[in-house]
């Protein structure tokens, strides 16, 4: 698990620049605390000398090399009793708790908020965020997402060839960017097809250019249907889909009123999907799931 940092600490540049530094140290903490058992066992060797407690003789090229690597299996074993002592609070968690949020081990806090928006990409432009972290801003906390698999990524990839054979001058097609729903979030979905604009929107759009959001989920379909989706709704977002992988199907959101979709449904194989905003547009589920 990651430090936390408290928004408060972070109204100046230095405090943002600091944080980074902080950022940094609990990420290479956590990269030591993943060293494996089995990698362990792979750095000794048969060799009975004896380096340390429980530590066997390590085939290295220098002393030095060697004791940079007794250092590191010490640390991970202290650290592995450490995180054992403390117990489940140290577990990965929603951010955000809804219903069946605790089975969903894919959102982890980076840094404790809430931020706006704008703090959030100052965060990114100092540098305490990277560009290749795959995170987004929900309800004022940074989340992190999963990786995208192969299935994952083959039906973004899908969709995106899908709509473009229709929508080059209809709607702007954009994949896995932020869209701000609020002051206080600024989700990443995979598909959001946005009004045509002609200077393809040098800010990044919001809820009002937004026609249709599809989410596309393998393994973190409860955290899409329970966090997201409610979000687009109170957004006021007026269509979103999410494509259920393991169960080949997708989920059909419309209408959103009072903060809650007013019409739902679920398409499967063989079935065809019109777009709300987009009635000329017409796709395949099986086109959509491969």
């Amino acid at each position: 698990m990651l430090d936390t940092i408290p928004a408060s600490a972070l109204a100046t540049t230095a405090d943002l620049a600091a944080a980074g530094t902080a950022l940094c140290s609990a990420r290479m903490a956590r990269l030591t605390c993943t060293v494996s058992a089995r990698e362990t066992r792979d750095w000794r060797t048969t060799n009975t000398s004896d380096p340390g407690p429980g530590v066997g003789s390590l085939e290295t090229k220098s002393g030095a090399h060697r004791l940079v690597l007794m250092n590191l299996i010490r640390n991970n074993r202290r650290r592995r009793r450490e995180i054992d002592d403390t117990g489940p609070s140290l577990r990965p968690t929603l951010t955000r708790h809804s219903r069946r949020a605790d089975i969903v081990q894919m959102a982890v806090r980076l840094l404790k908020g809430p931020f706006t928006v704008d703090a959030y990409q100052r965060l990114a432009e100092l540098g305490v965020l990277r560009e290749d972290d795959r995170v987004e801003l929900i309800d004022g906390q940074v989340v992190e997402m999963t990786p995208i698999g192969d299935r994952h990524a083959s039906c973004v990839r899908r969709l995106n060839r899908l709509f473009s054979r229709h929508l080059l001058e209809v709607a702007i097609i954009d994949v896995q960017n932020p869209v701000v729903l609020g002051e206080h979030d600024a989700p990443q979905p995979d598909v959001a097809l946005l009004k045509p604009r002609a200077d393809a929107y040098p800010n990044h759009p919001c809820s009002r250019d937004t026609l249709l959001i599809i989410e596309v989920a393998d393994t973190s379909v409860a955290y899409d249907r329970d966090i997201k989706i409610p979000l687009y709704a109170r957004a006021g977002i007026p269509e979103a889909w999410l494509v259920d992988l393991p169960l080949e199907g997708i989920e059909v959101y419309r209408n959103p009123v009072a903060g809650k979709y007013a019409n739902t449904r679920s398409a499967s194989r063989g079935d065809m999907l019109m777009p709300l905003q987009l009635p000329n547009v017409t796709v395949s589920v099986d086109e959509i799931l491969g």
